[in-house]
């Protein structure tokens, strides 16, 4: 998760923010996955698709539906990317930065840890870059 933070705000407490946000966002994918898209599944004619926006007959898997909630969620300063050195077919050629890169190298070594980082972005804005594993936050 990248927030934006005013630069008056500690590290911890961006942390802390960036935890809270990973908690909502799998919360909602929980959600989307187990009330909505396993009931539409059901069905044989829908599917989960990267590419539901085209298509009649299907819906964003839970992975696309946070990348779209994140597109909206931006204009509030709150930007949820899910990274993998293993895209979906339809990202593929994504490139992790050097904090993805680093992150998930410490993630590989132990699924459970947290990863933050304080960065300056756009004219000298806080950020709080936090990554996390399947389970941790």
């Amino acid at each position: 998760v990248d927030t934006h933070l005013s630069g008056t705000e500690s590290q911890r407490s961006g942390a802390d923010h960036c935890i809270g946000k990973v908690r909502q966002f799998r919360a909602v994918r929980e959600l989307c996955t187990d009330d909505v898209v396993e009931k539409v599944l059901a069905h044989p004619d829908f599917e989960a698709s990267p590419d539901h926006a085209k298509r009649a007959n299907a819906i964003p898997s839970p992975a696309t539906f946070i990348i779209e909630l994140s597109r909206v969620l931006r204009r509030e300063g709150i930007q949820m990317k899910l990274y993998s050195p293993f895209p979906f077919n339809n990202r593929f050629g994504r490139v992790l930065d050097d904090f993805g890169r680093r992150a998930w190298d410490q993630l590989e070594k132990n699924s459970d840890a947290v990863v933050t980082e304080q960065t300056e972005i756009n004219g000298g804005r806080g950020t709080s870059r936090l990554r996390t594993g399947p389970k941790a936050a």
